[in-house]
This record gives C-alpha cells, structure tokens and sequence, in this order.
C-alpha cells in the first residue's frame, strides 16, 4: 500500500483546489493508497527564519510547529500531491511560506538527498488564466521543491478557467486529468504522463552538489 500525503494549498473553503484535493483522496483510495490530506490553511507554519540551525548534524528546524511534523511525513511518504490555485504568477503565500521550511533537508554541507524515481510527486492547479511559461515556471518550482525531499518523478494536472467555485466539480475533463494523475502516482511507471521536463534532473542536485557561490569562494580561497 503507497502511502501518499496530499497538500491542499488553497487559502479559500470550497473551492475548486478543495473540490480537487477530495476527488483526488477518493481517486487514489479507490487505487489503495493510504491517503493524508495537509491543509494549510488549517495549521500553524512559522517563516523560515535563515537561522541555518537545520544545517547541523541532525536537520533539525528550531519551528516546531505543523510545518516541521508535515515535512517529516512527506520525507518518508511514497508519493505527494499539492493541490493549489496559482495566485499572482505563483503558489500562494502560505505555501510558500511552507516550502521555504523544506530547507531543513536542503543540506549542502552534507550533500543533497539522492532523489528517486519511484518516489513521485505532482500538482494539480486550478486557476482562471494563465500563459503556458507561468504554468510552467511554478511546477518547476513545486517540482524542485519536491525533489529536495527526494522525489525524482514529477508530473502536474491543468485546470484552466476556474473562476466559478464550482468549476473543477461540473467539468469531467478537469476530472479524468487529476484521476490519470492520481493514477500515475501509485503506479510503477516512473515517466511521467505529460512528457514535460521540469528540470528536476538538472546535476546541480547529485549528491555532494553545492551553490555557484560556495564553488566560486572555493576556488578564490584555492587560488590565493
């Protein structure tokens, strides 16, 4: 049995990323999984505050809060699924604010988690209208996101149009995308549905990778 954790990014109830996350949670129920739905707007998640603390030994947030239970989950789950409306070229804050605290895996020092294809992640957006390059650039980011915890599939589900609450409800496309995508989750198959790259398998993420900026001091200090 997979065990997946969906984040419902929406800020507003009963909504169209609402009405996705619990057509998503009987889609992949029906599949077997083990479903755990995160709603953001419920819980209490601190900013990142920059204090690289977690940059230690044992990763350790100073926030001990729903964000830091959730992201240990997620760590150690087969598969997740955000499900948010795209506000303003990108996530909404809260979550934003979510993923800032995914830096508690994103361990430089110690080398980047080695993230795995069986382990998939992906998005469903709901949204009123958005160019392709928008869409684009924010799954990468969730992807990227995603992949620091180590998942190394990715793919996303579109619902354009939704500007009415009850969009995503009355539209049997929209629906068929997010259960194809839940399918794809629990499945063996690692490449994606869409065929899109999201750049998750950029090399800058191998194991013992480190920032531009850290390769640049290095290589000054080296040469001096």
């Amino acid at each position: 049995m997979k065990n997946v954790i969906i984040i419902s990014g929406s800020p507003r109830v009963g909504g169209n990323s609402d009405a996705a996350t619990e057509f998503a949670v009987r889609e992949l129920k029906r599949r077997g999984a083990n479903v755990e739905v995160f709603r953001v707007r419920d819980e209490t998640i601190a900013p990142c505050i920059g204090c690289d603390a977690c940059m230690g030994e044992r990763e350790v947030c100073v926030h001990r809060d729903s964000a830091a239970e959730l992201i240990e989950r997620v760590f150690r789950a087969d598969a997740v699924l955000l499900c948010a409306p795209l506000y303003f070229m990108g996530v909404p804050g809260a979550v934003k604010v979510l993923f800032d605290r995914f830096y508690v895996h994103y361990n430089f020092p110690k080398g980047l988690k080695t993230p795995s294809p069986q382990r998939k992640s992906g998005v469903v957006f709901c949204y009123g209208g958005s160019p392709d390059d928008v869409l684009h650039r924010a799954s990468e980011y969730v992807a990227y996101c995603f992949r620091d915890l180590g998942y190394g599939s990715f793919d996303a589900a579109y619902c354009p149009m939704c500007k009415d609450k009850s969009t995503f409800s009355q539209t049997d496309e929209y629906q068929n995308r997010v259960a194809a995508l839940s399918d794809w989750l629990v499945s063996d198959e690692t490449r994606n549905r869409s065929g899109v790259s999201f750049g998750i398998e950029r090399d800058r993420f191998a194991d013992g990778a480190e920032p531009p900026e850290v390769t640049a001091a290095r290589q000054a200090q080296a040469q001096s």
